[in-house]
């Protein structure tokens, strides 16, 4: 009896005795993640350098994909601005051709013109002179006739109730002629007058003439082109003029 007592004692203090080393073999038999110079876990420091690992892992892959976005960005910024730089420039380039082709226009207009006084100065000088036809004050029958009676008007085409410019005498506009006209001989044998509507309808052939006469250009002088030009223009102004109801 007094031996049981005294083996378990005499084991304790054993223990309470042995040097660190001793001590930390036991610890480490029963498992515990604690004993003589800093011992740890096998398997709990696997654990922990495979998470740090991972941590790495995924912080290098975040800051790949944020410098692969912003260089996206980069790049899509550059190419917005070279596409914008295209776009000026094309804007550019259309804008200088066109302003190119007006001016290039205007000077063979201007040139034309120079051409064609220069060849009726000619016939001019080469022909007896023709008195200057006095400015229409009106393009209806009774008002030109009256503003025309103390020059010399020119020959009117067969069956035209207008005094019309040389030009427009030319037998390329007789149907146009006629359409503007038509309102005239409503009454056989009388000048009648055109209604609202009638006038404002004097509008499409005349734009039809002065399209008609543009392409006639080569073959009459600048000086029959002007007045057929301005005699047009003076049926469009009073044909819309007209046209408005009275107050």
């Amino acid at each position: 009896m007094r031996m049981s007592v005294l083996f378990p004692g005499c084991c304790a203090l054993g223990l309470l005795v042995c040097p660190g080393p001793a001590l930390g073999q036991v610890w480490r038999s029963h498992g515990y993640p604690y004993g003589y110079g800093g011992w740890s876990d096998p398997g709990a420091a696997a654990a922990l350098g495979s998470l740090s690992a991972t941590s790495q892992y995924n912080t290098t892959r975040n800051i790949q994909s944020a410098n692969q976005l912003a260089g996206q960005n980069i790049a899509a910024q550059q190419q917005a601005a070279m596409q914008s730089n295209i776009r000026n420039s094309m804007m550019s380039q259309a804008q200088t051709r066109t302003q190119n082709i007006l001016s290039q226009q205007q000077s063979n207009q201007n040139w034309w013109f120079q051409v064609q006084q220069q060849q009726v100065a000619q016939r001019q000088a080469m022909a007896p002179q023709r008195a200057p036809m006095t400015p229409a004050t009106s393009f209806e029958p009774a008002a030109t006739a009256t503003a025309s009676a103390s020059a010399t008007p020119p020959a009117p085409a067969a069956d035209d109730v207008m005094q019309w410019p040389t030009a427009l005498q030319d037998s390329r506009f007789a149907a146009l002629r006629g359409e503007v006209e038509a309102p005239y001989r409503r009454t056989p044998g009388k000048i009648s007058y055109p209604t609202a509507a009638e006038y404002l309808a004097m509008l499409r052939p005349v734009e039809q003439m002065r399209a008609l006469l543009g392409q006639m250009t080569a073959d009459i002088s600048a000086r029959d082109y002007l007045d057929a030009d301005k005699f047009l223009n003076l049926i469009s102004q009073q044909a819309q003029e007209r046209a408005k109801p009275k107050p």
